[in-house]
């Protein structure tokens, strides 16, 4: 399985500014570096809870299956709602 990691700025943090707008505008961000026909995973923190055990059969089956996973994690304040909409799956990872 191919490794890859990007990071992204996050957008700055105003006190006048609402969350929403910068999850909006991660969006962008995120949605410009990802082809419509990746396998998108999302790490959300109201995405199925999985441990250790469950990440490494997940990855197992990816891989078994052909599939290369492109994980999304976001920001201080999560991902946008098209984001997570976009994913195939949505997990929330605890080691």
């Amino acid at each position: 399985m191919k490794i890859e990691q990007l990071e992204l700025s996050i957008s700055k943090r105003l006190k006048q500014k609402a969350v929403q707008k910068n999850l909006e505008e991660e969006s962008i961000k995120i949605l410009s570096h990802i082809d419509p026909s990746d396998y998108l995973i999302s790490m959300d923190e109201k995405g199925k809870q999985i441990d250790t055990i469950q990440f490494s059969q997940w990855l197992k089956r990816w891989m078994d299956d052909g599939i290369q996973p492109t994980f999304v994690i976001g920001g201080p304040d999560g991902l946008a709602q098209s984001i997570k909409e976009k994913g195939k799956f949505r997990f929330l990872y605890r080691a």
